[in-house]
């Protein structure tokens, strides 16, 4: 997985101007995880992984459906100096031209701003975190293979190629970490495909299915389409898309 690397240092001002004009803060969940390896594998192994990533993920994207909503309301107008900021800040992390006018820089900015599905944010999930009992996982909450590439910004696989830098980020909440999965598929050049998918499925009233949009992700790891198969599978066979 490729992450936005020094954007997230933008998104720590853009969470605070987002708090900015009325638009209230949903509760952070921060109840540590179970122990998941202590369940049966199988159906009640799933069950907790699902019971408990799933209102995280919900979490996290109603604050994406907030900010979306803020700025239908901004390209209604009037949109003031705080407003303004804001803006800004989001036209910065997104990598969204300041030059442009404002309804302009609002247009671009929603194909940014949006919700992953929950069915391909869970499968993901299980899938990159061998339904939470993985290493990654367990030591640093890093439940998508997000990746960082400073010396000691994370953990160094056992596996690692000879050669490479890259470390598995380490976080400090499960929260942070699908907080993290939603700003990386949001922005990153790769996933592009991704959200033009949803900005035309919206467009046109359509649900944005996590099975159509996983076939938009096989940049996301280097097994390609192979991994978006195996993604494809897991919500077919969990059922996910009724979550």
């Amino acid at each position: 997985m490729k992450p936005l690397g020094p954007g997230v240092l933008a998104f720590v001002v853009l969470i605070g101007a987002a708090a900015v004009g009325a638009i209230p803060l949903i509760q952070t969940i921060r109840t540590a995880p179970p122990d998941f390896a202590a369940f049966p594998a199988g159906e009640a192994r799933k069950a907790a992984f699902f019971g408990y990533l799933g209102p995280v993920i919900d979490a996290e994207n109603e604050r994406r459906r907030l900010r979306r909503e803020r700025l239908m309301a901004l390209k209604e107008g009037p949109v003031g100096k705080r407003d303004l900021l804001w803006l800004d800040d989001l036209s910065r992390y997104y990598g969204v031209p300041e030059g442009l006018s404002v309804p302009r820089r609002i247009d671009a900015l929603l194909v940014h701003v949006g919700q992953v599905p929950k069915s391909l944010a869970l499968a993901q999930a299980a899938k990159e975190s061998a339904w939470g009992t993985s290493r990654f996982a367990l030591e640093g909450y890093n439940y998508f293979g997000q990746r960082c590439y400073d010396k000691g910004c994370g953990m160094v696989p056992a596996n690692r190629p000879k050669g490479a830098k890259f470390e598995v980020k380490r976080f400090s909440s499960v929260q942070a970490s699908v907080e993290s999965y939603m700003n990386n598929i949001n922005g990153h050049p790769d996933y592009e495909n991704f959200r033009a998918y949803r900005h035309a499925s919206r467009a046109e009233g359509r649900p944005v299915s996590g099975i159509d949009a996983a076939e938009r992700l096989t940049q996301y790891s280097e097994r390609r389409q192979e991994y978006v198969d195996e993604i494809q599978s897991l919500i077919h066979f969990n059922e996910l898309e009724a979550q």
